[in-house]
């Protein structure tokens, strides 16, 4: 095991503990036992009704990325059932890694490259997908720091903190919009800043990330409605979230209006930008203390268990997919040239 992977596998293994050991105490401070007979209450038709209204937006996603992916100028363009389930790992691996919102994107290009879409055009589809994502994101972020302003639920540094986060997370989007619509290349421009040219590295790196970023910028230029409708697409979906959250809050017996459902849906989101693998333990904490100060009688804990036990569901969806990407790749690569070589012998 090489010094790398020892130090990604105890960042691993350091921030899930303390993740566990954060969701325990929370699980402590709601009553284990009447969180287990909330959920034992919600019943398994009231879930599964979840996880449809769930896979309905994941589509949407993978619609989306399909859209990026297919934009570029490809020899075959990918089917939706490809690109969603690729979609899926990524989610999975992302999930199971301290980068809860771009852990899996190395693995969704691998799988496209896998599919015969060239690197360069995977890693730019990926990435266009992951900024309108983060855009989507952060826009109903603020939306619900806007109603929370509105209606004086946050304690005024909270606002404070929030709100200089989502300030700095939008100048780095601008940012990159502004290099797509100019020639200068937000990747290379930063890699020159932080990696000096008299490194190998840096002089080996700078050719890729230029040439990434001419296709995201002739793939954008091309097809301008493209971003019209990736960026459509990312609203209605982190706005899926709040439907979610009411369908839960429903069926868990105390219904929640529009605000309460946009504040719950957005705010405690932010805990996935938390190093630590699904932000275990600071999601729960965050929404408990939404819950708290909007004076909800919910139980926040088994509110995000049932999201959790849904993500359980997409996570095994997900790698069953690898696995079977794996089994492909090990027929084609490895058993079928050995069996050639074998015949010839």
């Amino acid at each position: 095991m090489t010094t790398s992977s020892r130090i990604k596998l105890l960042s691993f293994t350091v921030t899930l503990g303390i993740g566990v050991a954060i969701f325990v105490w929370f699980l402590d401070r709601s009553g284990a036992t009447e969180t287990f007979a909330t959920l034992n209450d919600f019943g398994l038709f009231a879930f599964f009704g979840f996880v449809a209204i769930s896979l309905a937006n994941f589509s949407l996603i993978g619609w989306r990325w399909q859209m990026a992916v297919n934009e570029h100028a490809l020899l075959r363009k990918l089917s939706f059932w490809s690109v969603v389930r690729h979609r899926m790992s990524g989610y999975a691996a992302s999930y199971l890694t301290p980068s809860a919102q771009v852990g899996g994107e190395p693995l969704r290009i691998a799988l496209l490259h896998k599919d015969g879409v060239p690197l360069a055009e995977a890693t730019s589809s990926v990435v266009l997908d992951v900024v309108f994502e983060i855009t989507g994101f952060i826009l109903y972020v603020a939306l619900g720091l806007g109603v929370s302003l509105f209606q004086n639920i946050l304690p005024a540094k909270v606002e404070w903190i929030l709100g200089a986060a989502l300030a700095l997370i939008a100048v780095v989007l601008i940012l990159f919009f502004l290099s797509i619509a100019s020639h200068r290349g937000f990747f290379s421009t930063t890699a020159r800043l932080i990696l000096p040219r008299r490194f190998a590295f840096a002089r080996t790196l700078e050719p890729k990330l230029l040439h990434v970023e001419r296709l995201m910028r002739s793939t954008l230029h091309r097809n301008p409605r493209l971003i019209a409708w990736m960026l459509i697409i990312s609203l209605v979906t982190v706005a899926f979230r709040g439907v979610e959250i009411a369908y839960l809050a429903y069926f868990l017996g105390y219904p929640v209006g529009l605000v309460e459902a946009i504040l719950l849906s957005s705010l405690p989101g932010l805990a996935l930008l938390v190093p630590i693998p699904s932000a275990l333990g600071i999601l729960e904490g965050s929404t408990a203390g939404i819950v708290a100060l909007l004076g909800l009688s919910l139980n926040p804990i088994a509110l995000v268990l049932l999201i959790r036990f849904r993500d359980l569901i997409f996570i095994i969806l997900g790698i069953a997919h690898i696995g079977h990407a794996l089994q492909d790749w090990l027929r084609t690569r490895v058993v079928q040239p050995m069996s050639a070589a074998v015949r010839r012998l």
